[in-house]
This record gives C-alpha cells, sequence and structure tokens, in this order.
C-alpha cells in the first residue's frame, strides 16, 4: 500500500510539474504559441486517471472512499431508505451498480472518467484543438486534482456536471445538468448561483469588492461554521468537518482547523494577480473571461469564509479548478500578444504544478 502511494504521487503529483519544467526549458522563443504534442498528453491523463481510480480502499481504512465502496455494495438497502439530502447520488450509484453488475473498482472507474473527461470537453469547447494539452497538463497538477478524482468523488461527479453545463449551448440542458449536479452533490450550489450572478452582472469590481470584504471578515476570524450548512451535502460528514474528524486525505494533513491558511490564500491570489496583469497591461476584454473570472472570485470568496474550519481546501477546489482557465484563457485564445506565449504558457503551469509537487513530497519525506 505505501508502495504505491509513493509511485501515484510521483506519477499524479511530481510529472505533472517534471513536464510542464521541461518545456519551459525547451520552450522556443518565437511569438507565435505552439501546442504540446497532445496524444503523449492524452495518454498520461488517461493513464493517471487509472492509476488514481485504482487506488486501494476498504471498508475500515476510514477514508471518503472507502465509506463510497461500503455504500455503493449496499445499494439496494440504502436506496430504500428515505434520503432528502443529494438524493441524485445514490440514484446515481444505483444505476452504477446495475451497469457495472456490482463492480465496485468499475464503479470508480466511472466515476473518475467523468470528473477527468469534464476538463477535456471544456477545453475543446473554448480552446482550440492544440492547446488543450496545456489545460490537461495544469489540471493534473492542481492542488486537490487528485482527491477529488480519489477520495472526494461524489463533489467531482457533481463538479464535473458543471463543467459538461459549461461546455454546452443549449440551455435546457445546461440547467438539467446544473439541477443534476445539485442533487448530486449541494455544495455546486456555490459556482451554480456565481454563475447565474453573472449572467446579470459581468463587471469585475463587484465580484472583487465581496471578495475583499469576505477576506476582511476571514482575517477578523468572524465565526462562519454555520456557512458548512450551505456548502451542500450536509450530512454526517460535513458537520464533522466542523469539528475536525481525521481524514486520511493526503492534503488534508495540511489543513488544520483554527490555522489561516496564508499558504492556500497566496495559492488563490497568483490567479488574480495573473487576470490583473491580463485585464490591465493588456488591456484584454472578453465577456466569457470576464464570466469566470466572477465565478472563481465569488467560489473563492465564499471559502474564504470557511479557510480556518478543517477540510477548507475541499471547498477551495470549487474555486481552484477555475485556475488554468483564468491564468491560460487569454493566451490559449490567442487574443494578447505576449512576447514569448510558449514560454509563459508553460512558465505558469509550472508555478502552480510545482506548488502541489512540493505539498505531496513533503507529506511523503
Amino acid at each position: 500500500m505505501r508502495i504505491f502511494t509513493y509511485i501515484q504521487i510521483f506519477c499524479i503529483n511530481v510529472l505533472p510539474f517534471i513536464f510542464a519544467f521541461v518545456g519551459w526549458l525547451q520552450a522556443n522563443n518565437k511569438k507565435r504559441l505552439l501546442g504540446p504534442a497532445n496524444n503523449y498528453i492524452y495518454i498520461y491523463y488517461c493513464f493517471a486517471i487509472l492509476l488514481l481510480a485504482l487506488t486501494p480502499a476498504s471498508y475500515y481504512d476510514g477514508s471518503d472512499k472507502g465509506r463510497y465502496m461500503y455504500d455503493f455494495d449496499h445499494i439496494s438497502t440504502i436506496i430504500q431508505e428515505e434520503h432528502t439530502k443529494d438524493i441524485g447520488w445514490y440514484y446515481f450509484m444505483d444505476i452504477c451498480h446495475f451497469i457495472t453488475l456490482g463492480s465496485s473498482t468499475l464503479f470508480f472507474i466511472i466515476t473518475a472518467i467523468i470528473f477527468a473527461s469534464s476538463f477535456y470537453f471544456f477545453a475543446k469547447k473554448h480552446f482550440n484543438k492544440q492547446y488543450i494539452g496545456y489545460i490537461l497538463l495544469m489540471t493534473m497538477g492542481l492542488l486537490g486534482f487528485s482527491g477529488y478524482t480519489n477520495n472526494v468523488i461524489r463533489n467531482g461527479v457533481a463538479i464535473a456536471l458543471c463543467l459538461f453545463a459549461l461546455s454546452i449551448n443549449t440551455k435546457w440542458i445546461k440547467l438539467l445538468l446544473a439541477f443534476i449536479a445539485y442533487l448530486i452533490h449541494g455544495s455546486v450550489l456555490t459556482p451554480i448561483a456565481a454563475f447565474l450572478y453573472t449572467i446579470f452582472i459581468k463587471n469585475n469590481k463587484i465580484a472583487s469588492i465581496i471578495w475583499l470584504i469576505c477576506l476582511g471578515l476571514s482575517l477578523l476570524n468572524v465565526n462562519t461554521s454555520s456557512l458548512f450548512d450551505i456548502f451542500g451535502g450536509i450530512d454526517e460528514r460535513v458537520s464533522n468537518y466542523a469539528i475536525n474528524q481525521p481524514s486520511t486525505d493526503t492534503l488534508a494533513l495540511y489543513v488544520k482547523a483554527g490555522q489561516f491558511r496564508w499558504d492556500f490564500l497566496i495559492y488563490s491570489i497568483v490567479p488574480l494577480y495573473i487576470a490583473r496583469i491580463w485585464k490591465t497591461k493588456y488591456a484584454y476584454n472578453d465577456k466569457l473571461y470576464s464570466r469566470l473570472l466572477n465565478i472563481y472570485l465569488l467560489c473563492n470568496a465564499l471559502w474564504l469564509l470557511v479557510i480556518r474550519q478543517a477540510y477548507a481546501d475541499r471547498f477551495a477546489f470549487l474555486s481552484w479548478l477555475m485556475i488554468p482557465i483564468i491564468t491560460l484563457y487569454p493566451i490559449l485564445k490567442n487574443n494578447i500578444k505576449v512576447r514569448y506565449p510558449e514560454r509563459t504558457t508553460y512558465l505558469i503551469i509550472s508555478i502552480f504544478t510545482g506548488v502541489n509537487a512540493i505539498i505531496y513530497l513533503s507529506s511523503i519525506i
């Protein structure tokens, strides 16, 4: 088990940084952005997702995956009980139980594929095909990505449906996917509400002010533990988050209640700083980009209010998953004239994948 953990950390959390850093070293100084070796990245992406899906788990190891395994194996009994929260998740498990003939291994592979493929389809929708590899490489190196693929699975499936919704033009399908996502895990009400907000207000100033207000409240240590009743999936596990129930999540080792996470705050601010450079220095003005930036600001603002709570990183990922989009969108759209676009792209990816690699490596040293 320990050896598998080492292999997984190297393949999932370290390799993205190595690939990005080598790409930065070898990047040309041309003013035209070239795409990465997409075919190789696709193969690596699929291998990484499969490796995460096959992570060993049991009923008794205390992990979320172990609890999901138990629920899946006993879904026929559980589905008969009355569930008023996240009912969509139980019906999803029931359908998967029928399709997979009761194989929990296939179930975890399905959920991993759903989560991982959502980033691919979003990138395919909004960027040139040759640049999709950049998004996937950076996505794999995000803090929390492996957890949502392997452990915090229910949140991951709900988030994936939201990304699929952003990849489709038909409004009624968007609404349907968003509604199903909410039924699977109520935490996605945050990005859904943020998206609805951007329909009426596209200016980034108001969202920025809201973010600053939430930061101020967090610095003043205003009691916001009651917000766990808003952040979806309010079951016994989420209630335990507020009272520091232990977890086997690697990243959770770095999330201790009562501490203000300056490192996570800096990690969240860097994308905003990069976005400010695009908006001011390069006068970048794109309606969709402004809407996506607003969603990031609002989701991150609500996370700031619970930053002192244990497992706050799980809520942070509602905004962190948008970091590749917020930082790379203007370059990959070829709408700004960066002097060395390929070198700049790999540098941005290296920064975020490097942080992820350092955190996970330090957990095994």
